[in-house]
């Protein structure tokens, strides 16, 4: 099992393909934007956010949903620059088997140099949202969906899939499976979009969804599917959960720096009780290492059949070293194509929609 030191080692050596130039680089400090944004958050969140448990997960629901009626007038401006369709199938028929009821909403852009009306196929992008395994919801994604879709000239398939504790892994995994297989059976053809050319994006718990999604795949030899996955400061590893990846006389081998601070918003361990809501018998999956709970621990065997990936994180990212482990392992089994650190940024400023579209770019329009 490769240690977290370890890991960053090789990772700070890895050698980027589009990702070498000295905007890149890591200079251990702080983005002043990116620092102010985090200690906003982070002092939101201490404030109001109650303790979690799943007793207080509708309240916690409740405090991050977003009211459109209060959204700034530039979401509503990304909106526009994409036709949306909200489209329930049955996910039953792609393998969710307990949700008949799968919503995908679809942003199309409007103009574009690969507009369907000319005859030329985009390339498709199925997105999975964060939102700490217990919340958040496709359509507060639609801003953000939409200026993806437009700014890189591509179809976005926005998922909503069902989220813990009421769906214990790997369901919410399934449903974005099904969302994939979806797309890529019918939806792809529907919307011009090139079955050639699908990838997958997950953002923070989307990233452990679209990590989920690379092992269903793998685990089905189906990774024919997905040209790209994306993973996105991906929440994969177990290395939380597990007391034996504690360095000797402290925390350096197995926490970011950053984890006590982040857990003073709400107690010790809120990462782990986030996960523990997923999981349906903690102690024995965190022993065998289930990878339908940790997509990260899922093994060379299966990591070997997994499409290709790029792995992005950020330098002050309490989920460092989830990107660092699943990347390392990754490129030891000849599936990384490229990773990259965002520099001076913590888990809360935001993605990067310059860096996307340089990704599919590269890596999912050829």
């Amino acid at each position: 099992m490769t240690s977290i030191r370890d890991a960053r080692a090789q990772m700070q050596r890895f050698e980027s393909r589009i990702f070498d130039g000295p905007e890149y680089s890591l200079q251990g400090r702080w983005d002043p934007q990116a620092r102010s944004v985090w200690e906003l958050v982070t002092r939101q969140l201490e404030q109001s956010l109650p303790e979690i448990t799943e007793a207080n997960v509708p309240k916690i629901r409740k405090m991050s949903a977003t009211d459109r009626l209060g959204w700034p007038a530039e979401h509503f401006e990304q909106i526009d620059r994409c036709e949306t369709s909200v489209l329930t199938v049955d996910g039953a028929r792609f393998g969710s088997f307990e949700n008949r009821s799968l919503e995908i909403r679809v942003h199309v852009p409007k103009s574009g140099a690969e507009s369907g009306s000319s005859g030329t196929k985009r390339s498709g992008l199925v997105f999975y949202h964060g939102g700490a395994f217990v919340g958040g919801r496709a359509a507060d994604e639609d801003p953000w969906a939409s200026r993806l879709a437009a700014d890189c000239d591509i179809v976005v398939f926005n998922v909503e899939f069902r989220n813990a504790p009421e769906a214990r892994a790997p369901q919410g995994i399934l449903d974005c499976y099904a969302a994939l297989r979806c797309v890529a059976s019918e939806l792809a053809e529907q919307f011009q979009v090139d079955e050639g050319r699908i990838g997958i994006y997950g953002i923070s718990s989307g990233g452990y969804l679209a990590a989920g999604v690379a092992h269903e795949l793998a685990r089905r030899d189906e990774s024919s599917l997905v040209k790209l996955v994306i993973a996105d400061v991906p929440a994969v590893s177990d290395h939380w959960a597990v007391p034996a990846h504690k360095g000797e006389g402290g925390h350096e081998d197995s926490w970011h720096w950053s984890q006590q601070e982040v857990e003073g918003w709400h107690g010790s361990h809120g990462h782990i009780e986030t996960l523990k809501m997923l999981a349906t018998d903690w102690d024995r999956q965190v022993a065998e290492r289930d990878p339908n709970l940790f997509p990260g621990a899922m093994g060379d065997e299966l990591m070997r059949k997994v499409p290709n990936h790029v792995v992005m994180t950020r330098e002050f990212d309490f989920l460092r070293a989830d990107s660092e482990l699943y990347a390392c392992d990754l490129l030891r089994c000849r599936r990384l194509l490229d990773f990259y650190v965002r520099p001076g940024a913590s888990h809360y400023t935001g993605p990067q929609v310059g860096v996307l579209e340089k990704v599919i770019e590269t890596y999912l329009k050829p």
